[in-house]
This record gives structure tokens, sequence and C-alpha cells, in this order.
């Protein structure tokens, strides 16, 4: 089956549509793969999506966040991180009836830290936590109802972190895999793209590591006699002032030749 670009055009407008309560649920809903919600936000809004075995809505989600612009899908980003985060002790108490007991003595929790092992562990698998994130999350209770809010209160945080990585890791990867390209892109775009100027730039350093007393017109006027009718004697000078390889001032210049790497000879 193919990707229906109908399905696209439509998950485009339905998220123009939700207000931010139920935006934030859909996005969830997409990236947990719960197709029960996603159906149920949608048709609150006149929107039915057909199933597709090779595109969840989570993929086509995804390639929209990753279409806006970096800011805004960044914004977006931070947006459902911390409500993920607030909404974590609520959603997770409710939903997963992970429980919390009041405990008298050691026995009673050696008892309780038993279960860890038992009906925890398989049940909450079955919905899609890792064993660590069960642990956490056990260990939290274990630990209140002990008494160590301080140590139950920082495992806690470490559940929330594990949870976030399961339900927006792969949208924080791809997020910053944008980022990196579009830094590169900017770095790219910002210099210069005439065919001598590795060149040049590979010459001025290696001539300046070599004679850090050589002066910046000297050089200059060295590489303008070099690259006569190659390159411009402005654009020489304006690729060695934002080079930013010229060495502090020295007390006295002295006389130098330029030093051509093999790249550059």
């Amino acid at each position: 089956m193919k990707n229906n670009p109908n399905q696209k055009e439509k998950l485009e407008n339905l998220l123009r549509d939700l207000d931010d309560s139920d935006k934030i649920k859909f996005y969830f809903s997409c990236l947990e793969g719960d197709l029960k919600k996603q159906h149920e936000i949608s048709k609150k809004y006149g929107y039915t999506f057909e199933i597709n075995l090779e595109r969840s809505l989570k993929d086509e989600f995804i390639d929209i966040f990753l279409s806006m612009p970096l800011k805004h899908a960044k914004n977006e980003f931070s947006i459902l991180e911390k409500n993920l985060i607030s909404a974590a002790d609520i959603a997770i108490d409710k939903k997963m009836f992970i429980r919390e007991y009041d405990i008298d003595n050691i026995s009673e929790l050696s008892i309780l830290d038993y279960e860890i092992t038992n009906s925890f562990l398989e049940s909450y698998a079955n919905i899609g936590f890792t064993k660590k994130m069960v642990i956490l999350k056990q260990a939290h209770n274990i630990l209140t109802s002990a008494g160590c809010k301080n140590t139950a209160k920082e495992i806690m945080e470490l559940f929330k972190i594990e949870l976030c990585d399961i339900i927006l890791g792969d949208l924080r990867y791809k997020l910053k895999h944008k980022e990196m390209q579009s830094q590169k892109a900017k770095e790219n775009a910002s210099k210069p793209r005439h065919q001598y100027y590795e060149e040049v730039m590979s010459v001025i350093k290696a001539t300046w590591d070599k004679y850090p007393n050589a002066s910046q017109t000297g050089i200059h006027d060295a590489l303008c006699s070099h690259y006569y009718g190659k390159v411009s004697r402005n654009a020489l000078n304006t690729w060695i002032t934002k080079s930013g390889l010229r060495p502090s001032k020295p007390k006295k210049y002295s006389s130098f030749q330029l030093v051509f790497p093999p790249i550059a000879s």
C-alpha cells in the first residue's frame, strides 16, 4: 500500500484545527501508537484516517513536525516534553495502577520489594514500559512508603527522563539531526565559494604558523602577487581579515616567504 497524499493533507488540516489541549493529546497518541485515541480525537474534529500497514500516523506526524521551521519545531517539542513530564505523575498512577503503600516494618518492605520481580514486571511490560521504567517507578513507591521522600523524588525524576526517551526519543533524534543539518548549511553558506578559497586559507595559516612575525599587509601583498588574475585584491584582504588566523601583534615585524602546504602547491 502506498502512502496516501490525501491522508497527510488531512493530518496537516487536523493539526491546524486542534485546540491546545487536544493537540498535546493527539501528539502523544501518534507517538505512542494509540490508534483508539487518534480515532477519538480525529472524529471529534470531523476527520477519519485510513489504517496503513506500512506507514502509521506517527510517521506522518513526525514528517509534518520536521517540515516546520526549525525554531518552531524546537518550541513545539519543548511544549511536548514539558506536558509529558507534568502529566507523568497523574497518567502513570491512574492509568497504570501502580500502588503506593504504608509500611510499618522492614518485613512489610521486603514483601513489597518482592513484587518487583513478579506481577509488576510482567504486567507493565505488556503496556510498553521498559524494565528500567518499572523498577524506577516501583523503587519510587517503596522509598516513598519507607519515608525516604527526597531520594524518592530524585528516582521519580529519572523515571520521567526514561519516559520522555521512550515516547519522544525518535522525534528528539530526528529533530537534533535536522538542527545539525541546518547548522552545517549555515556554516557552508557563510564560507566564500571561490575555487581558491580553501587553498588561500591553507597558505595563510601555514605562513603565519611558520612566520608569526609576518605582517598582514606583507602577506596580503605576497598573496596578491601569487594569485594575480585568479583572486582579486579585495577578496584576499577580506579573507585574511575574517580568517581569525592573524597572530598577536609582534614587537617587530620580520621578513617571510609564503608557505605552500602540499594541497596548495
